[in-house]
């Protein structure tokens, strides 16, 4: 015997069709400084990896801590240089890739 478990005449409230608010995305970039020992550098063996030349090393002034900042020390640091901004904010890359991200990239 079949019996009625949902009623077919009722509207569904489905969330997938409501209007979405537009989510407002934080684009400003915040005054940093570079970190501790930060120096610029014209050979890097994770950029040589990854086919950067001595043109892209004039234009991009990238640079590592060394060992001398721990918190940075596998990292490879592009500043961002904004003109109305007197900070320098940075972008960082880790020279070793975690095994758990291989998938990922």
């Amino acid at each position: 015997m079949v019996t009625a478990t949902a009623d077919l005449d009722t509207p569904l409230d489905l969330h997938l069709t409501l209007e979405r608010e537009a989510e407002e995305v934080d684009d400003e970039l915040h005054e940093t400084c570079l970190p501790d020992f930060y120096k610029r550098t014209f050979r890097h063996p994770y950029l040589q990896e990854r086919s950067f030349t001595f043109d892209d090393y004039e234009y991009f002034p990238v640079g590592v801590t060394g060992k001398l900042n721990p918190r940075f020390a596998d990292y490879v640091i592009f500043p961002v240089d904004d003109c109305w901004l007197c900070g320098a904010p940075y972008l960082v890359k880790s020279r070793n890739r975690h095994p758990q991200q291989e998938g990922e990239i």
